[in-house]
């Protein structure tokens, strides 16, 4: 669930503030084929895949993109209730012919649909990290990272499909480009056109009142009323970007651990930009990758009013954490008139009637997440 131009950028904390406030924290084809990329198989069911896997006629998947020995790529997958999405995921990311060596990991919530089980059935070579509860996408990715000991760690969502040799791609730029340091992919909607979530400008007070003003829905295309989602950014082009989005990422594994992976506290959302400011403050340069490319079926975790409150709460507590405090009061001002105003629209019948439990939630998204008492635990990775 991001450098400000066309005049917002006079609205945004300034890098400089935001490193003041960083350093403090961290202590520092065939004819029958549909021509193009867009064409995918048919789904198979997780039974499907699990008696393919069993099969013993079907060649190995080691050597199909799952390399014995030291990986220089783990792709880390959290998992939370997404059995039909992971194991299609997985389907596309293995069969993947890789040059550059790698492994999958695959971090499992606590589901309770199985999930853990039928991937251990069906991708034998994947690596299934259990977790006795829901801890949220950036611990998880944490905890994974810990284990890990490759030159790169690649974030894919369990609802995002790989089209092509994502890793390859990535691997590619990231060694003849590694001042970088962190990368990131194209998502796509089934037609092959950019859904626009994979890069985000960042948050400031101007993107914030174009929202609650709503000129950003009137003029979701134009740069001045939407910086957020820098809609005037040409996806097929490579760029540096303000921000990143954790569906489709590459980041070198030493600088995740220099800036301490992900902040804990950040359950869902906003997290990646959180990552993204902070690998920004330790001079990386967010590179878009216009090569990489994932199908994305965004919320496949989550129901959408408790997706709208965790997307509310995550940009909460990057306001609280990153933003001076005058600023910060403000921009919670700015979001709860935004909520409010949705909130009414959607009562008669102009819009969504999920903003009005959004709006009735408004003290637990206005007080962000709360702090975790959990230890980073990448110094494993040092």
């Amino acid at each position: 669930m991001p450098d400000r131009r066309g005049g917002s950028h006079l609205l945004t904390p300034p890098l400089a503030s935001l490193r003041d406030h960083t350093a403090e924290r961290a202590g520092t084809a065939s004819a029958s084929r549909p021509q193009g990329i867009w064409w995918r198989r048919p789904r198979r069911s997780g039974e499907q895949l699990a008696r393919e896997a069993r099969d013993p006629r079907r060649p190995s998947r080691q050597g199909r993109g799952l390399m014995p020995g030291r990986a220089s790529v783990s792709a880390v997958i959290v998992s939370y209730n997404t059995r039909e999405r992971t194991l299609q995921c997985l389907a596309r990311l293995t069969e993947q012919s890789v040059a550059a060596p790698f492994e999958v990991v695959v971090v499992d919530n606590a589901s309770s649909d199985g999930s853990a089980d039928a991937i251990e059935q069906a991708f034998p070579g994947v690596r299934v990290l259990r977790l006795l509860e829901n801890v949220g996408f950036g611990r998880a990715v944490n905890r994974a990272a810990a284990t890990i000991s490759s030159d790169f760690l690649m974030l894919l969502n369990p609802d995002a499909e790989t089209v092509g040799p994502v890793v390859d791609n990535f691997v590619d730029v990231a060694t003849r480009q590694p001042g970088h340091g962190l990368y990131v992919g194209r998502s796509l909607r089934s037609d092959g056109s950019d859904d626009g979530y994979s890069i985000r400008g960042l948050p400031s007070l101007w993107s914030l009142f174009t929202a609650a003003t709503g000129i950003r829905s009137l003029a979701p295309s134009a740069r001045w009323a939407n910086p957020e989602s820098l809609p005037h950014l040409d996806r097929s082009q490579p760029h540096e970007v303000p921000a990143v989005s954790g569906c489709i990422l590459l980041i070198d594994r030493e600088l995740f651990a220099r800036i301490d992976g992900f902040d804990p506290r950040y359950f869902m959302y906003c997290e990646d930009i959180d990552l993204s400011v902070r690998a920004r403050v330790a001079g990386a340069r967010p590179l878009l990758v216009p090569t990489v490319k994932v199908l994305h079926d965004v919320g496949g975790s989550s129901s959408s009013v408790r997706q709208k409150v965790m997307v509310m709460r995550g940009k909460t507590t990057f306001l609280r954490h990153h933003w001076p405090r005058s600023a910060m009061a403000l921009g919670l001002a700015l979001m709860r008139v935004e909520v409010l105003t949705r909130a009414v629209a959607g009562g008669v019948g102009l819009g969504s009637a999920d903003w009005i439990s959004v709006w009735r939630s408004r003290t637990t998204w206005l007080g962000g997440w709360p702090p975790v008492d959990e230890q980073r635990v990448l110094s494993a990775m040092q």
